[in-house]
C-alpha cells in the first residue's frame, strides 16, 4: 500500500475540513426539520450537553441520558454515561418513588433522550412522558449523536489552536476545566464503546441519508437497505403505539386520588 506524499497531507485534510463543514450544515437542517415535529419535547442542543459533561462527572451529572437506538447502533458507540430503554425502565420499576434517583437532591434531574438524528428521540420522549406523567416536563430530547460528533470536532480543532498558539511551558497540576479535560483526554472521550468502554470514533447512524458526521475526526456505518426497511417498520410502529397512548392519555379520566380530592373540595 502506498503512502501518502507529506505534501499532499495538508490539502487531504483541507478536503475533510470542507467536508465536515458541509456535513454540519446538513445536519443542522436535519435537527431543525425534526425539531419541528416535536415542538411539545423540550429540546437540548450537543453543544450544551457537551458544556455539562465536561463541567461534572458522570456521579455527580443531573442528566440522565437514554440511548433510544438499535442494539446494532449502540455496540458500535454511545455517548459516555448513557443507558438504554431497556434499562431505563428497569430503573423506573425498580425506584422506591416517582422521581429519577439523584444524587444531589437539591438539583431537579432530567432526561435526555438521543437518537442518530432526532427523531425517533423525539417520538421516544413522548412516549416515556405518557408512561411516566410524573416525569413529563423532565424529559428532553438531544439533536443526535451525529451532531454530538461536531460539537466534539469543534472542541478539538479550537484547543489544537489554542495550544498551537500558546508557548510550550512546564506541566502545571490538572484543572476540572472542560479545556484541559479534552486536551489531555482523546478529543473523542465522550464517545466510547460500550463494550470496553474505551474511546472510539466509530459511529452507526440509521441510514446513509443521515451519515453527515464529522469526517474530519469520526466516521460512520449504516444499516444497509434491507435493514434499514426493517428499522423503518420499526419506526412505523412505535409512532403508531405513540399515537395509540396518546388518545388512551387524553381519553382517559383522572386517577382515583384526583377524583376523591374533587369530592373533597366540592364537599367543603
Amino acid at each position: 500500500m502506498e503512502s501518502t506524499p507529506l505534501s499532499q497531507m495538508p490539502q487531504q485534510q483541507k478536503k475533510r475540513g470542507n467536508k465536515s463543514e458541509k456535513n454540519k450544515l446538513q445536519c443542522e437542517k436535519y435537527c431543525r426539520l425534526y425539531r419541528n415535529k416535536f415542538r411539545d419535547i423540550p429540546y437540548l442542543t450537543s453543544v450544551e450537553l457537551l458544556l455539562d459533561q465536561c463541567a461534572r462527572n458522570t456521579s455527580t451529572s443531573n442528566v440522565t441520558l437514554v440511548d433510544v437506538r438499535t442494539e446494532e447502533e449502540r455496540q458500535v458507540s454511545m455517548i459516555k454515561g448513557a443507558i438504554s430503554v431497556e434499562e431505563f425502565h428497569r430503573l423506573q420499576a425498580t425506584a422506591d418513588t416517582g422521581t429519577i434517583s439523584s444524587c444531589n437532591d437539591k438539583e431537579e434531574q432530567i432526561v435526555v433522550t438521543y437518537c442518530t438524528i432526532g427523531y425517533r428521540s423525539g417520538l421516544e420522549a413522548r412516549r416515556l412522558g405518557l408512561l411516566y406523567p410524573h416525569l413529563k416536563d423532565q424529559i428532553y430530547s438531544l439533536d443526535g449523536i451525529v451532531a454530538f460528533t461536531h460539537a466534539l470536532g469543534s472542541t478539538l480543532t479550537t484547543n489544537q489552536q489554542s495550544s498551537e498558539e500558546e508557548p510550550e511551558e512546564e506541566e502545571e497540576e490538572e484543572t476540572t476545566t472542560c479545556r484541559n479535560d479534552t486536551t489531555k483526554k482523546p478529543h473523542h472521550w465522550n464517545l466510547i464503546h460500550p463494550g470496553t468502554g474505551a474511546p472510539t470514533t466509530q459511529v452507526h447512524t440509521f441510514g446513509w441519508i443521515w451519515g453527515c458526521v464529522d469526517e474530519e475526526h469520526f466516521s460512520h456505518t449504516h444499516f444497509s437497505l434491507p435493514a434499514l426497511l426493517i428499522r423503518l417498520l420499526q419506526v412505523t410502529i412505535a409512532i403508531i403505539t405513540c399515537f395509540c397512548l396518546r388518545i388512551k392519555h387524553f381519553c382517559l379520566p383522572p386517577p382515583p386520588r384526583r377524583q376523591h380530592l374533587d369530592q373533597a373540595l366540592k364537599a367543603e
